[in-house]
């Protein structure tokens, strides 16, 4: 299920929009918001079996949770506006 959240709400969606603004400098924008929010969306399953593991304390994994929720939902906010506004 995670892989499909993926897939329907930033893989697509984008991959659309980048198919629409072909190969623009809107385009090329948008194929860096795909990576950096694929990318960063990883970091909760990372965090979740280091976790799992015994490698992360209590504090340090609320840490990590928290630094990934900003990076996966608060930052892109941020992109998409630059990649609208230009």
């Amino acid at each position: 299920s995670f892989y499909l959240l993926l897939h329907c709400g930033i893989r697509a969606p984008l991959a659309a929009c980048r198919r629409h603004a072909a190969d623009t400098a809107t385009g090329k924008r948008l194929r860096g918001v795909q990576t950096y929010l694929l990318t960063t969306w990883h970091a909760f399953p990372l965090v979740w079996l280091l976790d799992n593991s015994g490698a992360l304390g209590a504090s340090l994994t609320r840490d990590a949770y928290l630094a990934s929720d900003v990076a996966a939902k608060l930052l892109p906010i941020s992109l998409y506006l630059a990649v609208a506004s230009r």
